[in-house]
């Protein structure tokens, strides 16, 4: 696979999602395209997300086929490796969380997700004196 890979996988861009298979690092990138493709197939990107969550290897591997930049239509080619490196439930790079977050990215536009601590905080959002009103102690 890695002499025929498409190269546009080789360069990452700010929304690339990085996930691992048979024990290759690879990435899903973004694109208006893959948006289209993913929410046509399954008629929307929550009901995309629902499906990876249930682990549904068919629909994983379409989603890595269309990040990945290859014809859909040969999502199939990605079954057994996908099977054989696991779903990686929880791993940070596991395959399915990391078709989840990509799903996520695609939902922004292509543009990552802001960390946890990029986001503020309700409280930063308050002026003083309601701040002062919700806390009385």
């Amino acid at each position: 696979m890695a002499d025929t890979e498409d190269k546009r996988t080789l360069r990452t861009g700010d929304g690339d999602v990085p996930f691992k298979l048979a024990g290759e690092q690879r990435y899903l990138r973004p694109t208006p395209k893959a948006f289209q493709l993913i929410s046509r197939q399954f008629g929307g990107l929550a009901q995309a997300i629902q499906r990876v969550e249930r682990l549904e290897l068919d629909v994983i591997a379409y989603i890595i086929a269309v990040g990945m930049g290859v014809d859909p239509m040969k999502s199939a080619v990605f079954v057994k490796p996908i099977y054989d490196s696991g779903m990686g439930g929880n791993d940070k790079e596991g395959i399915a969380p990391a078709c989840v977050e990509y799903i996520l990215v695609l939902q922004n536009g292509g543009k990552p997700m802001p960390k946890e601590s990029d986001s503020l905080d309700n409280s930063d959002m308050l002026g003083e004196d309601e701040e002062a009103k919700r806390d009385p102690h």
